[in-house]
């Protein structure tokens, strides 16, 4: 066996540990008829400093050197204990912040709590972080795979609102990609752990590996970014860190228009054998319906006529819709001579992101880059998420891109009310929901859309040309 780079890198943080850290860890070990010890893992990254380095390794017939160094008969269980140790203790972490955060308690309780929280989420956080690019993780899953004993979770509850099996509960890798689209997988990330999934039984040793990774994506991805800067001959680089506060959730009816609003504007501005009105009646029908099941897919719940006065609505600001805009239109932005100077400054030619932008933000940088060639973002996906706009983007820019929301909604309606009279008509025994994710029609008026105008079509995201 030989040394692996990233193996270095998780025995190192092992070893910088103290001891009192690494115990707490393990206490987090869910089977409490032993008392949970890595003791021979500990030895065997410490043996691991009289191995060679990666790059001195020499290549070997067997390729030995893509096995791990510390994974051996002594280090096999008591790495699967921290492991396990691991993700329990940074879900715990995470579920404390959060509640800390959303919690009804003084604001300087409520500061310290979600300081010490934040604290514990760092280090699992941290540790997982090593583990998840680790060698002695493929190695560990392999082994598991191989037994037999490497199985997908499954929901406590049955199958979704079709009666469809979607794979699996949160906890095994499986999306619930944007909640609203009741456990779907849509975002790239999940769609490369279902693939491997459906392609081969023989890789789900992987699609945990790639799992794990995800959880851990916000720590890998600053490292991405500023990986140049080790780098031998590049030259001193000066960073800037722009924090952007989190806004406050709003009460829904705040936040955004009645549903109807948004339909009776969508038909004000189309000429369509459809009228508002019998939209939204199908709409209203289609809720009634799909609120009925005790397990209904959540997308429902947002549309409850019943909903409470006080319910919530949280939405976030993505970073890079941010980033472009502070880019684009600093002079507009209220800060000291220290922000404009570094906004001025920036690079406007590229935008590095740690996660592919959502269809909102594709469009929002179509149209910071014009005609340009500035403003490039490196792919999109094609799940819509809840945004939030920089408050000091200029209106002409929000008109723009609510028409090119407003013309994809409207193809959607369109094809929701032709399959909807299409099954009305249709002899008993025979029905369609009116929902699609492909709204391809016989219908050549160009108004209406076309199949490349779908919602789900790439080619409404991130086009070069605006389509209003």
């Amino acid at each position: 066996m030989t040394l692996s780079r990233n193996d270095t890198t998780l025995s190192s943080k092992l070893l910088r540990m103290k001891d009192k850290d690494l115990t707490s860890i393990m206490n987090n070990c869910p089977n409490a008829t032993m008392r949970p010890t890595i003791t021979s893992l500990l030895t065997a990254c410490r043996d691991m400093r009289s191995y060679p380095k990666p790059e001195q390794r020499v290549k070997s017939e067997d390729k030995s050197e893509d096995r791990s160094c510390l994974y051996t008969r002594d280090t096999c269980f008591e790495f699967h204990q921290l492991l396990i140790s691991t993700l329990v203790g940074y879900k715990a972490g995470l579920n404390k912040l959060s509640k800390a955060y959303n919690g009804k308690i003084p604001d300087a309780q409520k500061l310290q709590k979600m300081v010490d929280y934040a604290k514990e989420v760092w280090q699992y956080g941290s540790l997982l972080w090593k583990i998840a690019y680790s060698q002695i993780l493929k190695d560990h899953l392999s082994v598991l795979r191989r037994k037999g004993w490497l199985m997908l979770p499954v929901k406590e509850h049955g199958d979704d609102e079709a009666g469809r099996d979607d794979g699996g509960g949160d906890d095994g890798g499986q999306d619930n990609g944007d909640e609203d689209q009741g456990g779907k997988i849509e975002d790239e990330e999940f769609l490369t752990i279902s693939n491997i999934l459906l392609s081969d039984s023989k890789g789900i040793d992987k699609a945990f590996v790639e799992w794990i990774c995800l959880q851990v994506d916000r720590w890998q991805a600053p490292r991405k970014i500023t990986s140049f800067v080790k780098r031998t001959r590049t030259p001193p680089t000066k960073i800037t860190l722009l924090a952007v506060k989190h806004p406050e959730p709003m009460p829904t009816n705040e936040a955004i228009e009645p549903w109807g609003n948004t339909i009776k504007d969508v038909y004000a501005h189309k000429h369509s054998e459809y009228k508002a009105e019998d939209v939204i009646g199908v709409l209203e029908n289609k809720i009634i319906i799909g609120l009925k099941p005790v397990k209904h897919p959540k997308i429902f719940d947002k549309f409850d006529p019943d909903l409470p006065e006080t319910a919530s609505y949280s939405y976030a600001p993505h970073c890079e819709a941010v980033l472009g805009c502070l880019s684009k239109f600093h002079p507009c932005v209220a800060g000291n001579d220290a922000l404009k100077k570094c906004l001025q400054s920036m690079d406007k030619n590229s935008f590095a992101v740690s996660k592919l932008c959502c269809p909102v933000c594709s469009e929002l940088f179509n149209l910071y880059r014009g005609g340009s060639d500035a403003f490039h973002i490196d792919g999109h996906h094609h799940t819509l998420f809840q945004v939030e706009l920089p408050i000091w983007l200029p209106l002409d820019i929000v008109v723009k891109l609510t028409a090119k929301f407003e013309k994809i909604l409207g193809n959607q309606l369109r094809y929701m009310m032709s399959e909807h009279h299409k099954h009305a008509n249709a002899p008993s025994g025979q029905s369609g929901d009116g929902l699609s994710s492909n709204s391809s029609n016989d219908d050549s008026d160009d108004d209406h859309g076309s199949e490349e105008e779908s919602l789900y079509s790439s080619s409404d995201w991130g086009s070069n040309s605006d389509s209003e």
